[in-house]
């Protein structure tokens, strides 16, 4: 990662950590700051936020995808295949990864 995106990505997970403080049942604010930490390589922090995200909001497909590409990076291929598989039953015109 650049040192341009990491700057982003931390001033994110900063925002993101006081957002969930003020609103801590926001699946928003924790898909966000799984996503803030994905980009940080700290991927099993990131799966957890979206595990929780997903949690509040079963039916969040952006969550699903992010949580896809989360498992994606640890490896764990059927499991990503799957959460992709459920952002597209929920909206199917979702763009799928390449």
């Amino acid at each position: 990662m650049c040192p341009r995106c990491a700057g982003q990505a931390r001033r994110g997970r900063t925002c993101y950590r006081e957002s969930l403080r003020i609103t801590p049942n926001s699946a928003l604010g924790h898909s966000n700051l799984g996503n803030a930490l994905r980009a940080l390589d700290r991927l099993d922090e990131a799966e957890q936020l979206l595990r929780r995200a997903l949690e509040i909001q079963p039916k969040y497909p952006e969550a699903h995808n992010n949580l896809g590409i989360v498992l994606m990076n640890q490896g764990r291929l059927d499991e990503g295949i799957a959460e992709y598989d459920q952002a597209l039953a929920i909206r199917p015109e979702y763009p799928t990864p390449t």
